[in-house]
């Protein structure tokens, strides 16, 4: 009976993944977007303080957390959301939305070698072969700008937006480790949002103090209204209880849906061209995920029958 329990949990685990998934895709050309008439420093304030806002209201988290836990706590909104927006929404602003969600891809590559030192989990051989095949590609994307036109700007958002991928996987591991000590994903999510919000605060302030509020336009809000409501409010919760369901190492794959979803939102909203070098970076980091998954079907189909194969091979 428990592994019947399991199988339709996990399924809607997998599906809430897909969903979060494509909406991380958009966020990418959305939040470009909406930073051309906006400053990073109030966007990253006014999305977290609104969203904690909103969970704390909609949700009404448990916020009592044990003394021996709120270092790791602090560690988490700190790295999830502080050092992870600043480093995103900088890199965006340099480099293109599409090689945003492309490095962004690297997330499951790089979760795979970290799941197995911080949680233990097991890796095979097959994921570690795509692991390496899809880092081949991944920096090959961060390097393209030195070989088409030496040390740029981009380049150097490339460089930030891979340090966001780095800081977005220690925050995956540091929220697990917290939902494993009992705490609801609302309660890291809320805490996440608060400590973000409270370290952007100061350089609100002066962007204010500096500029005004020339913020207060229909393009701003509308953007503004999208990463509030969709990734901040919506997606991210989703992820941290689909991560609460199952393995770090699996989870990540489903951001492979990233740059699909932000090419084509790309092309449309701002104009991209998607070129011939990120088509190769990308199909190195395919070629990699199709490897460790073993099939290029989308994993929650894939993983839900791999549990039915499981549990008829139990049962005989």
């Amino acid at each position: 009976m428990e592994r019947l329990r399991k199988i339709p949990e996990n399924r809607e685990a997998l599906f809430a993944l897909t969903f979060a998934a494509i909406i991380f895709g958009a966020n990418a050309p959305i939040t470009k977007w909406t930073l051309q008439s906006g400053s990073i420093e109030t966007l990253a304030f006014l999305r977290f303080f609104i969203a904690f806002l909103f969970i704390t209201i909609l949700f009404k988290p448990n916020f009592k957390v044990h003394k021996k836990d709120i270092p790791l706590m602090l560690f988490c909104g700190i790295i999830g959301i502080s050092l992870h927006i600043s480093l995103y929404y900088t890199g965006l602003s340099l480099t293109s939305a599409v090689n945003a969600a492309i490095i962004a891809s690297s997330i499951p590559i790089l979760t795979l070698f970290f799941s197995k030192f911080f949680l233990n989990e097991k890796i095979s051989s097959k994921f570690l072969l795509g692991g390496i095949t899809g880092l081949f590609g991944v920096f090959f994307i961060i390097i393209r700008p030195i070989l088409e036109s030496g040390i740029s700007l981009h380049f150097l958002g490339n460089i930030l937006l891979f340090g966001s991928a780095f800081s977005f996987i220690l925050y995956e591991i540091i929220s697990k480790k917290l939902t494993k000590r009992n705490y609801h994903t609302k309660t890291v999510a809320s805490y996440s949002y608060l400590i973000g919000a409270l370290t952007f605060f100061p350089f609100f302030m002066i962007d204010i103090t500096s500029n005004g509020i020339n913020f207060i336009n229909p393009k701003f809000l509308m953007g503004l209204s999208f990463i509030i409501l969709f990734p901040s409010l919506i997606a991210l919760p989703l992820w941290h209880w689909a991560v609460s369901k199952l393995e770090v190492s699996r989870v990540g794959f489903f951001l492979y849906l990233d740059p699909v979803i932000a090419s084509v939102v790309a092309v449309f909203l701002l104009g991209e061209i998607i070129t011939s070098s990120m088509l190769i970076g990308a199909l190195f980091i395919f070629i990699g995920l199709y490897i460790a998954e073993n099939t290029i079907h989308f994993p929650h189909f894939h993983l839900y029958h791999a549990q039915i194969r499981r549990k008829r091979k139990g049962e005989s």
